[in-house]
C-alpha cells in the first residue's frame, strides 16, 4: 500500500502519534491552548472532531474507553466537589513540563487541596 508516497509494506505494524495529531494545526486553531469550547457546537451540544482519538482509532482502539470515560468523570467531579485545588504561591505548570516517551508523562508538579466543607 502507498499512502503520499510512502509504501508500507504488508504485514506492517503501525502506530498513530497522537500527540501529534492532537496539536496538528489542520484540525485544531491555536492547539496548544486549553480550550473546552472548541468541544461544543453554537448550541453547546458535544462535538467529535476528526483530529481528537485520545483513546486510538480504528477497530484496534481501547476497548475501555467507555467505562474509563465515566470513571474519569466521576472521579474529577467528586474532586472538584470537596476540594479547590490550586497551584502554591509562586508555581506555574504548562503542558509543556512533561517527560516525552511512547505516553507524554507530565514532570512531578504540586497542588494544593483545600477542602470545600
Amino acid at each position: 500500500m502507498t499512502i503520499d508516497g510512502f509504501t508500507i509494506p504488508k504485514g506492517s505494524m503501525l502506530a498513530a502519534n497522537l500527540y501529534s495529531i492532537h496539536r496538528d494545526t489542520r484540525w485544531w486553531t491555536n492547539p496548544d491552548d486549553f480550550d473546552p469550547t472548541r468541544f461544543l457546537d453554537a448550541n453547546k451540544k458535544l462535538l467529535r472532531p476528526d483530529g481528537f482519538a485520545p483513546f486510538s482509532i480504528g477497530k484496534r482502539a481501547c476497548l475501555g474507553e467507555a467505562l474509563a470515560k465515566m470513571e474519569l468523570f466521576l472521579f474529577i467531579a467528586n474532586l472538584i466537589r470537596c476540594f479547590t485545588l490550586e497551584l502554591p504561591a509562586g508555581k506555574s505548570l504548562t503542558h509543556h513540563d512533561c517527560v516525552p516517551g511512547a505516553i507524554l508523562s507530565p514532570k512531578p508538579f504540586e497542588l494544593i487541596f483545600t477542602p470545600r466543607f
